[in-house]
């Protein structure tokens, strides 16, 4: 792009740095609590003279993060199909999809795309078949790093007007051993799709490299996003914060470790003494150093504040935790409100309602990507459009049953309820049936302790209005 009017800042081009695509790479790293580019790569950098004697002291933030957010599909979701026309497919069409949905391990697939969201914000996926055999496909996920997009200028969050008018290219596993793996790139455009390696191109769909006319000009390629691109980029801004934060922690407690260590020594110092003395001298617990009047030895301490040192690391950590919507207990001292827990329930259920409304929209890509490879596989429009309609099923919040009980007695004793009312709310009965089971049971649980304590006296009568 070139810039016509030079006091116009928001003109000049915008250059993607090399940044983008490290930081991306090493957050997937500490997804996957490997934190060995911060003591092989960012540790030596920042300590050039000390730093083999460094140990590691990591504590997992961006795994933290994504498994406390991305809690879908860890209980199976439910979905249902319905064509432009609001009629839902065949039953033996949501049989098929059914089968084909556990056979490509979607759920598997759709929870590793969550947690890449919540950390990445942009995901991508491809069907494709697998190498070797017939009618059999499987989902590749990709993160930024592993993935270059050339945008359409005025449709750059667009997948299928990216394809049209750019390419797509996928870093690809193309021979492994047991101590080497070696890449190629995965190239998908709307004329094309080939898998390059060494500049020899190999087609994924047609031998020849080119698209199935059933894909009408499409691909069968889906996005999923947490956050907004910036105009004319396809990428969702990177959570450099997590980074930093990740960063910063590993590198600080190893920095902290370092200096408690060394700092716990203290520097045997000799005044007066030559070169010659030194080399000659013997220090150790079990031995007596002479010194001559002149001369004499004393031990320097370091006189470094690790106190203060910790103190702010740990309040990092607590507004890393805080910011983050981590779980407030796990580096907040102290026993927190119930007011202030319920705030905090709230808080991430907001951010997991994004993720719904992000994932809702991945899942309807994913069915129009397996459409296009379907129908192409049996060369027909077999499969129609469809809007694909997923109810996720929520974990539940786990209760306190002490409090619960405790605050219906408060209830039972202000006279604003009873345990025969709440029974028949509960069990949706009415009131005098309600009324017979309490004293039922009333008179059992009587019958219990009258027969489990030696003096009969000890037993706690039950006030009969309590019904």
């Amino acid at each position: 792009m070139v810039s016509y009017y030079s006091g116009f800042n928001w003109l000049s081009p915008v250059v993607r740095g090399q940044d983008f695509y490290t930081i991306s790479k090493r957050l997937s790293q500490f997804m996957r609590r490997d934190f060995s580019c911060i003591h092989s790569d960012i540790i030596p950098d920042l300590f050039p003279a000390s730093y083999d004697r460094r140990l590691a002291r990591d504590v997992p933030i961006v795994e933290s993060i994504a498994k406390s957010h991305a809690t879908w599909y860890r209980r199976k979701p439910s979905r249902s199909w319905a064509m432009p026309s609001g009629d839902p497919l065949s039953p033996n069409q949501v049989r098929a999809l059914d089968r084909l949905y556990s056979s490509l391990k979607v759920d598997q697939h759709m929870k590793r795309l969550n947690e890449m969201l919540v950390i990445q914000g942009t995901v991508c996926g491809v069907v494709v078949p697998q190498q070797g055999t017939s009618g059999l496909y499987q989902i590749l996920l990709f993160e930024p790093w592993e993935m270059e997009v050339d945008p359409s200028p005025t449709m750059s969050e667009d997948v299928q007007a990216c394809a049209r008018e750019g390419e797509f290219r996928f870093r690809i596993p193309i021979a492994a051993t047991h101590g080497r793996a070696s890449f190629g790139t995965m190239r998908i455009s709307a004329d094309k799709a080939v898998y390059d390696v060494n500049g020899k191109t190999v087609g994924i769909y047609r031998e020849d490299g080119s698209l199935p006319p059933e894909f009408n000009g499409q691909v069968p390629i889906f996005v999923g996003r947490l956050g907004i691109p910036q105009k004319g980029d396809f990428f969702a801004p990177l959570k450099t914060d997590i980074y930093d934060a990740q960063v910063s922690t590993s590198v600080g407690f190893s920095d902290l470790d370092h200096a408690a260590r060394f700092g716990a020594w203290g520097q045997k110092v000799v005044t007066n003494a030559t070169r010659a003395e030194m080399e000659t001298m013997v220090l150790g617990p079990d031995r007596v150093l002479s010194l001559d009047d002149d001369q004499k030895m004393e031990v320097v301490k370091g006189g470094g504040n690790l106190a203060e040192y910790q103190q702010a690391q740990e309040s990092f950590l607590r507004f890393v935790s805080l910011h983050n919507n981590l779980n407030p207990q796990t580096f907040v001292k102290g026993s927190l409100t119930g007011l202030s827990k319920m705030l905090d329930l709230h808080d991430r259920d907001s951010i997991r309602q994004d993720q719904v409304i992000a994932l809702r929209d991945v899942e309807n890509q994913l069915y129009q990507a397996l459409r296009l490879v379907l129908n192409a596989g049996i060369r027909s429009e077999s499969w129609p459009r469809a809007d694909v309609t997923v109810d996720f099923k929520e974990i539940p919040m786990p209760e306190n049953r002490l409090q619960l009980q405790q605050a219906q007695r408060m209830t039972f004793e202000d006279g604003l309820s009873s345990p025969s009312r709440e029974l028949a709310r509960e069990a949706n009965i009415s009131q005098e049936e309600a009324r017979r089971q309490v004293g039922d049971n009333l008179a059992e649980y009587r019958q219990i302790r009258q027969a489990m304590t030696a003096d009969p006296s000890e037993v706690v009568e039950v006030e009969e209005d309590a019904l």
